[in-house]
């Protein structure tokens, strides 16, 4: 089953993982998969639709601490921003 999530820490990122395949603060993920974490025992991880991480990286998954569930607050802010963008390029746009 997958489910919405924002990335709330993308600090301390490994050297490993190259910085285009690192996550950004407030963005919205989809997770795809969620898998114990090999070098953190105890701790899960999140397999991302959007990011999908090297073969030749060391982690398969970003850990599940860094994010918290999406909520119908941040799906509506998603909605308003892309409305927003579409009346910028239709030039619909007016400076208050």
């Amino acid at each position: 089953m997958r489910f919405k999530v924002v990335c709330i820490n993308n600090k301390n990122k490994p050297v490993e993982i190259p910085a285009m395949f690192w996550l950004e603060k407030d963005e919205m993920y989809t997770v795809v998969s969620v898998q114990k974490m090999a070098k953190q025992p105890g701790k899960f991880g999140f397999v991302l639709a959007e990011l999908p991480l090297p073969e030749n990286c060391p982690y398969d998954s970003f850990l599940s601490e860094r994010f918290r569930l999406a909520t119908e607050d941040d799906f509506e802010a998603m909605e308003a921003v892309k409305a927003l963008l579409e009346e910028v390029e239709e030039g619909m746009f007016v400076n208050l």
